[in-house]
């Protein structure tokens, strides 16, 4: 009787440390969750696309550029000045042409 007494208290506490653990693992889930989204939050925050290629970086290693009070960020010169030419002659091909 002793044995049977024991095997059941065996099988109580056992089932009682997997039900506390997975507790804890689901509290961990939602911490992690959490973490990641601020992290993701302050890179979204601290990076940039290069408004000629697409690229991301982080903003303090981009060229800023104000144009029509928004600030573009390119990822080298070479992007802004070709970014720049395609824009102007975009804004050329748009202007309507006037008869004399």
């Amino acid at each position: 009787m002793a044995k049977l007494f024991y095997t059941l208290l065996s099988l109580v506490l056992v089932f009682a440390f997997i039900a506390c653990t997975g507790e804890k693992v689901e509290e961990q889930t939602e911490m992690e969750t959490e973490v990641e989204a601020t992290v993701e939050k302050a890179l979204d925050e601290n990076m940039a696309e290069c408004a000629g290629c697409d690229m991301a970086m982080e903003k303090e290693k981009m060229i800023a550029h104000e144009h029509d009070g928004e600030t573009q960020y390119f990822c080298s010169e070479k992007c802004k000045e070709a970014y720049m030419a395609k824009e102007k002659e975009e804004g050329t091909k748009e202007e309507p042409e006037t008869e004399s």
